[in-house]
């Protein structure tokens, strides 16, 4: 009796440790930010409205969190690929400005759905990967 609650305990024992959920490592994490190089102090609307952020002339705001990625990824393809933006929106006093389509995006020079239009640098293993939006975005009205 005893031999057999020893083997159940070991089974279970092997069970549970391996049906944990192993956390994934990565390599570097990267802060994903919007920044404002014009003189007027703007909202940025991502998709639905449920994330958005108010960024001040000159500013840099991160309000989306991170995006962890390995040494062997490029960190703007797995930005654009993983988070499934469908439009990004820049509003002035509640008045929309601007707005980048995904559908789009090859039509556009300056967006945040072109690879091109990102910036990154890494230090250690944080970075930060940053879309600018511009005077010459508001300008170009839809």
């Amino acid at each position: 009796m005893e031999n057999t609650v020893f083997k159940v305990k070991i089974v279970l024992f092997f069970l549970l440790l391996f049906s944990g959920c192993w956390e994934e490592n990565f390599d570097y994490i990267y802060e994903i930010s919007f920044s404002n190089n014009t003189n007027d102090t703007l909202k940025v609307i991502i998709d639905d409205y449920q994330n958005y952020s108010t960024i001040f002339p000159r500013d840099t705001v991160n309000f989306l969190g991170g995006i962890k990625i390995n040494e062997n990824e490029d960190v703007v393809e797995e930005l654009l690929k993983t988070r499934g933006w469908d439009s990004i929106s820049i509003l002035k006093d509640d008045k929309i400005l601007k707005t980048w389509y995904k559908v789009d995006a090859s039509n556009e020079l300056h967006s945040p759905f072109n690879y091109n239009s990102w910036n990154s640098w890494l230090i250690g293993n944080n970075g930060v990967v940053v879309f600018t939006i511009q005077e010459s975005d508001l300008n170009d009205r839809e």
